[in-house]
Parts: C-alpha cells; sequence; structure tokens
C-alpha cells in the first residue's frame, strides 16, 4: 500500500504538467495479494482494503474492475466497500445467480476532453468456494456477457476500453471476435510491465501487479477509430536528434565562424557541414509528419497515436500529503486491530509442548515444533553469532520501528514461526521467535533440541523456502545461490553441554 502516495505525487504532477484530460482505470486485483486470505487476517485485510479504496477516492480514479481476486473477503465486504467508493466498479459478467442481472456496472461512457470513452470489465474466476450459495452471484464466462456489452458502447463511444483480469491469451481471443474495442488494459497475475502491443486492431497493455509501477499510456484518437503507423513517436524521436546535433553544431560555432576557424581543416569543416545537413533534413521530415497528421485530421482519416511510460514508485520519490494521511491512517487501524486481537489471543507459546517421543510430523493441539534460535545457541554458538549480524535477525524489529508488528500481513515474513496453519497466533510468539531465525531456513528444531541423532534438520534451505517471502513483488532483486553464499552458517563443530 505504501506506494500510493508516490503514485498520487506522480498522478497529479503529471495531470498538472501535461494539461490534458486524464482518465484513470485500474484492471483490477487491488484490494487483496491473493485470491484467499489466510485464517485470522480477514479483519486487518479489510481495512487495508477500505483505506485502498479511500486513496483511489482521494486520486479520483474513474473506473476499476472486479477481478476474482477483488472477492477475496467475500462478496457482501465488496458490496458494502462499493458503497464507499467515489469511482465506478465495473464487471460485465458477474451477476446474480437468480436473474443473470450484474451485480455490478456492466459499463460506462466517461466524457474526456471530446471523447466519449466506453469502459467495461471481465471479472476472473474466482477461488473455489468464494461465492455462496446465499450470495446469489456466479462470474459467467465472457462469451456469454461480453458481446452484448460491446455492441451497446459501440454505437455511443468514440472508443472502448476493456479492463480484464482474465489469462492474456484469452485476452488476446476476445481482440480476435471484437475488433470494436481498442484498449484492454490487463491484469494477468504473473506478468510484469508490458509495453503496448498491437493484437489484430486492439492495444493491449498492462503494469505489473503490486503498485511498484505507475502505467501511464498517452494517446492521440480520431474519427478513424484505428491505431496506425506512431507518427507522434517518429516526431518525438527525431526531434530528439535534432536537439542533439544543435548541441554540437553550437560547440563548433562556440570558438567563432566555422567556415573562418576551420578553413584550413577541411575534415572538421566537412563533419560541420554534414552535422548542418542532418539537422536540416530532419527538421524536414519532422515538418512533413506534422503536415501529414493536420491532413489525415482534417479528412477524418488519421489513426491513432500513442506513447507509453512505466514509472518506478521508489522510495525517493515525494508522498502525496492527503493520500500519505490515508495510509498512515490505515496502518494505525491494522496495528490497533493487532494489538487487541494479541490480548485476547492463546498464549501458544507458553503452553506445554506434546511428548517428543511421538512420531508425528505435527504438534498437538496447543504446542510448537518451534524451539526460538537461543535453544540453537547451547550447540551452534558460532553459527547462531554469524546470524546475528545479518538482516535476519533484526527482521522483527524493523516492524516495531514502522509500527507494523501488529500486521498480519507483515509478520509471516519477519518471524520464525511463518504460520502455515494460520497467523492469528503469530501476534503473540515466544521474543525469541520473533525474528527470521534458524529454524525459519532450517525446519522446526524442537524435536531437533530434545534428540540430534533422532531428528535432523534441513542443512541448507532450498529456493522455495527463501521466495516464500523473498517474492519478485517484495524482492525483485533476490537471487538464490548469491543469498545463500552470502549468509550461510560457518561449518562448525558441535559443542556438547
Amino acid at each position: 500500500m505504501g506506494g500510493l502516495s508516490k503514485k498520487a505525487h506522480i498522478l497529479e504532477k503529471t495531470i498538472k504538467e501535461n494539461n490534458k484530460p486524464a482518465l484513470l482505470v485500474d484492471a483490477g486485483a487491488l484490494l487483496f495479494d491473493r485470491p484467499r486470505l489466510s485464517p485470522g487476517t480477514e479483519q486487518q485485510a479489510q481495512i487495508n482494503a477500505t483505506g485502498i479504496v479511500e486513496a483511489y477516492n482521494a486520486m479520483h480514479y474513474d473506473a476499476v474492475a472486479v477481478s476474482g481476486q477483488e472477492l477475496a473477503a467475500g462478496l457482501s465486504f465488496l458490496l458494502a466497500l462499493k458503497e464507499k467508493s467515489q469511482f465506478t466498479w465495473l464487471s460485465a459478467n458477474l451477476v446474480r445467480k437468480s436473474t443473470n442481472q450484474p451485480l455490478f456496472a456492466s459499463s460506462l461512457i466517461k466524457k474526456i476532453g471530446n471523447l466519449k470513452v466506453g469502459i467495461t470489465a471481465l471479472t476472473s474466476p474466482e477461488e473455489p468456494g468464494i461465492l455462496t450459495q446465499s450470495d446469489d452471484a456466479m462470474i459467467m464466462a465472457w462469451e456469454q456477457t461480453l458481446p452484448a456489452v460491446i455492441k451497446q458502447l459501440a454505437g455511443s463511444a468514440d472508443m472502448i476500453i476493456l479492463l480484464s483480469s482474465l489469462p492474456a491469451h484469452l485476452n488476446t481471443d476476445i481482440t480476435k471476435l471484437h475488433p470494436e474495442i481498442h484498449i484492454i488494459v490487463q491484469a494477468e497475475q504473473r506478468s510484469a510491465n508490458m509495453p503496448p502491443q498491437l493484437q489484430n486492431k486492439t492495444l493491449i497493455c498492462q503494469t505489473a501487479k503490486q503498485g511498484k509501477y505507475l502505467g501511464l499510456l498517452q494517446f492521440s484518437w480520431s474519427k478513424s477509430k484505428v491505431w496506425g503507423d506512431d507518427k507522434n513517436t517518429m516526431i518525438i524521436d527525431k526531434s530528439r536528434e535534432i536537439d542533439q546535433l544543435v548541441w554540437q553544431i553550437k560547440g563548433y560555432k562556440s570558438r567563432g565562424e566555422p567556415e573562418v576557424v576551420y578553413k584550413d581543416d577541411r575534415s572538421h569543416l566537412e563533419i560541420y557541414h554534414n552535422l548542418v545537413r542532418q539537422k536540416e533534413a530532419l527538421v524536414k521530415e519532422v515538418n512533413t509528419l506534422k503536415s501529414v497528421m493536420e491532413q489525415e485530421r482534417a479528412r477524418g482519416t488519421a489513426a491513432g497515436s500513442f506513447t507509453n511510460d512505466f514509472i518506478e514508485l521508489d522510495a525517493g520519490l515525494p508522498n502525496h500529503p492527503k493520500v500519505h494521511a490515508i495510509i498512515q491512517q490505515t496502518k494505525e487501524r491494522i496495528n490497533s486491530l493487532g494489538r487487541r486481537q494479541s490480548s485476547i489471543a492463546p498464549q501458544r507459546a507458553l503452553e506445554p509442548l506434546p511428548s517428543l517421543s511421538a512420531p508425528s510430523d505435527t504438534a498437538a493441539a496447543g504446542g510448537s515444533l518451534f524451539a526460538g534460535w537461543m535453544a540453537c545457541a547451547g550447540c551452534h554458538a558460532e553459527n547462531v553469532n554469524g546470524w546475528q549480524g545479518n538482516g535476519h535477525a533484526h527482521a522483527y524489529q524493523s516492524l516495531v520501528s514502522s509500527e507494523q508488528q501488529f500486521n498480519l500481513n507483515c509478520l509471516p515474513c519477519h518471524v520464525t514461526d511463518k504460520g502455515a496453519d494460520g497467523t492469528d497466533h503469530l501476534l503473540d510468539l515466544s521474543a525469541d521467535l520473533k525474528a527470521v531465525g534458524c529454524e525459519a531456513c532450517h525446519g522446526a528444531g524442537r524435536r531437533h533440541a530434545d534428540d540430534p541423532g533422532k531428528w535432523q534438520v534441513v542443512a541448507k534451505p532450498t529456493a522455495d523456502t527463501c521466495t516464500r517471502c523473498h517474492t519478485q513483488e517484495r524482492d525483485n532483486t533476490f537471487d538464490y545461490a548469491s543469498a545463500v553464499s552470502r549468509i550461510a552458517c560457518a561449518r562448525t563443530e558441535i559443542v556438547a553441554n
């Protein structure tokens, strides 16, 4: 959620500087980062989702697609959240099961300058079991609902945009059957930033998920309603070349009139003349392109053109004050809820352990198979000392510093017990589990500590173990081989007590 205030700043700045009408849309997978919420995280996830909607309201978004992932907290929650949204939630295929009527707006027409833009959306299939019988809802196949919506929009809109969380190959299929769609903004979950690609007559584009980038598509549209060669981009590129040539020509002229300065240096004088000729030729090309574009616009035959940019929302960007305040308030609500949940949660870490003689791989109810890093120090002192010098040992403290130590969305990657069977107990871990300790990499070690000969731990963590937290979204520079080499435990003899 932290990138939203950066996004808001860039949006406000860009719209102001361009002084052109803007349309803000999102293809979905906005509210939750997974299609099903982990047990115990539901309330905190709902607070976070509400904060996202408040931020989108403040940014004056126009439309957001309902993806299957939006249903992670249940349909009733999303319908209640819709009432708080100042933008339009769109879905052409999420309908009442009893009537086949849309639960959300199936389409929207926005006036952007002199352009009437029709927007619709398709919802991807939900996680099995998320929609219940009492919801009286279902997600229909796009083939059943989209054609009628597109036909309606085609009769009244100058441009049609589809927001889709369907897989990329289905979006390509849609372009073949519905050339009336001019832009598809997709939220395909496994894709990164994708520059606009012309599929048949439709421009398909996508910005990477998890809010690390802002996708900015600027276009010029005309009565022809088709994309063509991008003369505008060609003009921009050639204008940059002209600027470079002008700079080089000025360099030659800085010493005086070149015809005089280089009269005895024919090679330099020829270079100067070539620069001048290149500049004049490019200026002529740019003027011709502009003239052709003007003529095409006048005849109504101009093809649409576009430019695209992905702006990284890095930490150094300024925050938008209003949206930043919303984010901070949301974090405070989440932490406050977690603090209350912690005060009433069972103190599992203090309960007696199950019998360690049982061969079961899981602890009995109320017990724990995690021993904590201090139990490891008795035999592996040198390894523990080395671990205390890396970031894993201070992972929980980083949450404390940002006042997020009660945020169940953050905790699993900052403590030893990852909450595989639910996360609510992570609020009440013992002190020696409040870090990414030895057992986070080597496996639960309570039995190993009791009987090392009988119960072995994992010697070297696998890539899968690391990438549970070091995901592409959270750590796009993570390299397993170098990371393991950098933090590997020293090979030491076990010290017997």
